[in-house]
């Protein structure tokens, strides 16, 4: 198992099919299916049901799924923290909601901030992979927002993962 094979499983199970995974991947499709398939050998499981229709994922797949998400995660943030000294330049990443607020505020950063001096990464993702960067150190700052109903929740997830939060505005909802 390598972290190339992780990689492409990952891929794959967003994909459609092989075809549209090997085309994001830049290798071809049959490459890419032995190298699955010499995975699935060495580890005894089937992660893909293949059909003429395309791929899905196993009941053990997504059990895999998870790791290997996890293990790449750690892998790139290794990458970041170690490529960006040999570079000079220190890193600085942000996780977020998908808001347009937060990416005006990351670009104006980076317009004000030397950029020879900073390696600078944004990951718009879901309120837990948020909190999953910055907690395992992917992402120096999360941006996330809650309501009254989803509070207790969050409050417990920031002292679960050693967080603080800053609340950066208050905003009433609007339909």
């Amino acid at each position: 198992m390598n972290i190339t094979q992780l990689k492409y499983v990952i891929e794959v199970s967003g994909s459609s099919s092989m075809r549209e995974a090997s085309s994001k991947l830049y290798v071809t499709q049959p490459a890419l299916s032995a190298s699955i398939r010499e995975l699935e050998d060495e580890l005894g499981i089937v992660i893909f049901e293949r059909t003429n229709k395309g791929v899905s994922v196993t009941d053990d797949g997504r059990e895999f799924l998870t790791y290997a998400k996890k293990a790449v995660g750690q892998y790139e943030i290794l990458e970041d923290r170690y490529f960006s000294r040999e570079s000079g330049r220190e890193r600085f990443s942000v996780s977020t909601q998908h808001y347009n607020f937060a990416i005006k505020a990351f670009t104006e950063l980076i317009r004000k901030t030397d950029p020879s001096r900073y390696l600078f990464s944004i990951h718009e993702t879901k309120t837990k992979e948020v909190l999953d960067d910055v907690g395992r150190m992917k992402s120096e700052v999360g941006v996330i927002s809650f309501s009254g109903s989803n509070e207790a929740i969050l409050k417990k997830l920031f002292r679960e993962y050693r967080l603080d939060f800053v609340p950066l505005m208050k905003r009433d909802t609007f339909v």
